[in-house]
């Protein structure tokens, strides 16, 4: 059977861009942002999660969720975890937006979306956050917050990355907070992609993949990986530096 490839429903999200699509950097426009304070329309929302890493705007969190909560592609199940992940970022920076947002996104979506953030922020206030999700919510949110109150969340950094979508919670993890340990995370399951088991060789295309796509649309990424790649274990080093010249040369 083939290798089966998923684009990146987070940097679908984050960087727009489509399978296939001619690699090519994308800029930031924090003019979008400039001076306003409220995040009213899908261009502000969408500068707003996509350049956070690089200009923050935690006071814009609560409308820009609002918009996002109605993006089609969060509805998909498998994106819940990696957006959710940039979620909560931002709630373990900012704590005290954690029960603002809790109770300003009641869809089910949004239940949902802060279902997992409030889980993987790991706050002190977790639990009351998560008997606050379920008021009111159907008896599948209801339930998944009941067993996440006696859940410990994961720790992306430390514990193993065990399928693509945990590729894209490292990677929403980063784009909420900036830190260069969650890059060099995915850089380090690269050299599964040449595994035999299916399995393994998914998670390590996702982390080839989404390094590609994310390079094209940051250049300050490539002196983290070519820091990286000074140090590398000799299973990685190759594939990093595939990696590398690859999204320079703008290929896949």
């Amino acid at each position: 059977m083939g290798k089966i490839r998923r684009v990146s429903t987070l940097l679908l999200l984050f960087a727009a861009l489509l399978p296939g699509a001619v690699l090519a950097q994308e800029l930031s426009h924090p003019e979008l942002l400039s001076g306003i304070k409220t995040v009213t329309s899908p261009g502000e929302a969408e500068e707003w999660l996509r350049y956070y890493y690089k200009h923050p705007r935690p006071d814009l969190a609560l409308s820009a969720l609002k918009v996002i909560e109605t993006d089609a592609r969060i509805q998909q199940q498998f994106a819940l975890l990696p957006v959710s992940a940039f979620v909560a970022q931002i709630f373990r920076a900012n704590p005290d937006l954690a029960p603002q947002a809790v109770r300003q996104l009641r869809s089910n979506i949004g239940r949902q979306l802060m279902l997992y953030a409030v889980w993987l922020s790991g706050l002190d206030s977790s639990t009351e956050l998560l008997e606050e999700i379920k008021k009111g919510a159907d008896e599948r949110i209801a339930r998944a917050a009941k067993e996440m109150m006696y859940r410990v969340p994961p720790d992306f950094l430390k514990d193993a990355v065990d399928s693509p979508t945990t590729v894209e919670a490292l990677w929403g993890s980063y784009f909420a907070s900036g830190d260069r340990r969650y890059v060099e995370k995915i850089a380090s399951v690269l050299p599964l992609k040449n595994r035999s088991d299916e399995a393994d060789s998914a998670i390590g295309i996702a982390a080839q993949d989404t390094l590609m796509l994310a390079l094209a649309r940051d250049p300050d990424l490539k002196p983290i990986l070519e820091t990286r790649l000074k140090t590398a274990s000799a299973e990685e080093k190759p594939v990093l530096a595939e990696v590398i010249a690859k999204a320079a040369s703008g290929t896949r």
